[in-house]
């Protein structure tokens, strides 16, 4: 009987070692960002690249003749860019500064899009 209990207590150690270095090396490499550095949860407008996040909360984005500022709710924008809603691809890559052939319409809820 002793010698079960040891075999028993043995592979309980084992298996909590094997668990806390799983749990350990997730964490090091799970690739999330720190806070503050993005959202991924796609529920709030982005900012424009290089533009402090604070400037980006006290005044709207400039969404030209074609766009309007986005509220932050999926009803209503189809294509988002730099916090401004576009009704055609054509404008939210045009708003980019993305020529034709090089912007690309991501899959996501507005639609985001990026520059090949």
């Amino acid at each position: 009987m002793c010698g079960l209990a040891g075999y028993r207590a043995l592979m309980l150690r084992l298996g909590c070692v094997f668990v806390l270095t799983l749990v350990a090396c997730r964490t090091e490499s799970s690739g999330a960002s720190a806070p503050g550095q993005g959202d991924d949860t796609g529920t709030t407008p982005s900012t424009r690249v290089g533009e402090p996040a604070a400037a980006a909360e006290d005044q709207p984005p400039d969404c030209g003749a074609e766009g309007r500022v986005w509220d932050g709710r999926l009803a209503g924008c189809l294509y988002e860019h730099a916090g401004c809603c576009y009704d055609t691809p054509l404008a939210a890559c045009t708003a980019a500064g993305c020529p034709g052939e090089n912007c690309r319409i991501l899959e996501s809820a507005p639609a985001q899009l990026y520059c090949a």
